[in-house]
This record gives C-alpha cells, sequence and structure tokens, in this order.
C-alpha cells in the first residue's frame, strides 16, 4: 500500500484483532477506537473487548466506562454478540432493536 491509501474498515477491524490476539493491547486499543468512535458495530464491540482486558491491569474505571458505551453502541445497531458481552459484563439486560448510531466525541 502507498503512503496515501486507505484502509477499508474491515481491514482495521482485522489488524487490530490480530493485535488484540498476540496480546498487545494498547496498540490494539489505539488501531480500533478511532473507527469505533464513527459507530461501526463491530469495531465497538472489538474496542469495548480490548478495553475490558485493559481495565484488569490498568484504570479499570475508566476503561470498563468506555467499554460500555462501546458496547451500548454496538448493541444499539443490533451486534448480538456486544448484546451477550453486555449482559456478561454489566449485568444488562439489552434490547437489539435497531437504533441510528451517533459518533461518540
Amino acid at each position: 500500500m502507498g503512503l496515501f491509501s486507505k484502509k477499508t474498515d474491515e481491514q482495521i477491524i482485522e489488524e487490530a484483532r490480530k493485535l488484540y490476539v498476540a496480546g498487545d493491547l494498547s496498540a490494539a486499543d489505539l488501531k480500533i477506537v478511532k473507527l469505533a468512535r464513527k459507530g461501526n458495530p463491530e469495531a465497538c464491540y472489538l474496542a469495548a473487548k480490548i478495553q475490558l482486558e485493559i481495565a484488569k491491569t490498568r484504570k479499570p474505571e475508566l476503561y470498563k466506562k468506555s467499554a460500555g458505551a462501546f458496547l451500548e453502541r454496538a448493541v444499539a445497531a443490533g451486534h448480538k454478540d456486544a448484546a451477550v458481552l453486555m449482559e456478561n459484563v454489566f449485568g444488562k439486560s439489552v434490547n437489539t432493536e435497531d437504533k441510528p448510531v451517533k459518533e461518540i466525541s
């Protein structure tokens, strides 16, 4: 890829997923957060998973809060795995009906 080539959402998600699996949580988080803030449901779900892992070792309140916000976005867009994770981690039973997704600032 050239200097100015743009990666697709799927490429960004895949790169972040590989970093996450390899255990490089900080790099995975940096890779996925921008896309998640734009409202991509899969990116929101992956960002939440990464941030929940980070919360186990540093700043748990901050990272859990952020993970919860990303999960809510993914659930609002109908992401079923995000709904399960939201219920398991936060004890919130959620409705997965489609709702408009707004950008997180």
